[in-house]
C-alpha cells in the first residue's frame, strides 16, 4: 500500500517527527503523498468508513505510547465517544499506563 511511502514523502513539519500518525492527520502530508487512495484501499479490504480507519489508526498509536490500554476493558462506542478525554487523561497519568 501506499502507506509506506508517507514514511517518505513528509512536509517540512512534520520530518522531524516519528510519528506516522501525525503524519496521516497532516493536510499538508495528505495532499503530498495521495492518501486518498490509502483509505480507499483500506476501505474496500475491511470495508469500514474513512473516520472508522482513522480512529482505528488513532487507536493503535495510543496503544504503542501505553502499552496498558490494550487491557482495558472498554466498548469501542463508548471510546470512541471519549477519546479526547481518555487520551488527555492518559498523558497525564502516563506513569501508570506506560510499562516501565
Amino acid at each position: 500500500m501506499k502507506y509506506r511511502t508517507m514514511e517518505r514523502n513528509r512536509c517540512t513539519s512534520c520530518i522531524c517527527r516519528n510519528n506516522i500518525y501525525y503524519v496521516i492527520s497532516c493536510k499538508v502530508c495528505i495532499k503530498k503523498n495521495d492518501i486518498k487512495s490509502f483509505y480507499d484501499k483500506v476501505s474496500y479490504i475491511t470495508e469500514y468508513y474513512r473516520n472508522y480507519i482513522t480512529f482505528l489508526i488513532r487507536l493503535s498509536g495510543m496503544c504503542l505510547f501505553y502499552p496498558k490500554l490494550l487491557h482495558a476493558t472498554v466498548s469501542i462506542d463508548d471510546f470512541k465517544k471519549h477519546a479526547k478525554y481518555v487520551e488527555n487523561k492518559m498523558k497525564q497519568d502516563r506513569h501508570f499506563w506506560q510499562i516501565r
